[in-house]
């Protein structure tokens, strides 16, 4: 798991230092770096999730890894969406303006407040959940000897009203 997020990590860091380094090229320029930037922050966030997917525990109970995973996942996802959807709502506006023969100016500030209200209704979800249905540890004993010890079994986080905030 460590290996996955560190890939993810140095491809993220990789394109991001390139976009920034050729921020004044034509193609970089058209693609808009900003927005660039913002869409490998969100899947840096997103790809940070892998690491609390690691801890375990022997039995029941409030495991770290169960709070925290839908909070850097989810967080990533609305930065990421959040990002595409203001890029794509930026390029309607130009089209609308264009079509009617005007100018229009949007500004980073805009995109910056779409960007964060989508993120800010995801984080309300995400913490009505952790303080309603909090995700806890559970593991289940799938197979026993014919001592009744068990010989293995699958650990994962859950909650009582998941299905509710999926």
């Amino acid at each position: 798991a460590y290996a996955l997020f560190a890939i993810n990590a140095f491809a993220c860091l990789l394109c991001f230092v390139w976009v920034h380094l050729k921020r004044e090229t034509r193609l970089v320029k058209m693609w808009q770096p900003f927005f660039l930037k913002f869409i490998l922050l969100g899947c840096f966030v997103s790809s940070a999730s892998i690491i609390p997917t690691t801890q375990q525990s022997e039995g029941y109970g409030p495991v770290h890894g169960c709070l925290v995973f839908p909070w850097l996942y989810c967080i990533g996802f609305s930065i990421t969406l959040g990002t595409l959807l203001s890029k794509i709502f930026r390029v309607y506006r130009l089209f609308q303006a264009a079509s009617r023969a005007q100018r229009v100016m949007i500004t980073a500030m805009e995109t910056l407040l779409m960007i964060f209200g989508i993120t800010i209704v995801d984080v309300v979800v995400i913490a009505v959940w952790t303080g309603v249905a909090p995700l806890q540890w559970k593991r289940s004993i799938t197979s026993t000897d014919h001592f009744g010890q068990p010989l293995s079994s699958v650990g994962y986080c859950t909650s009582n009203y998941w299905k509710v905030f999926v």
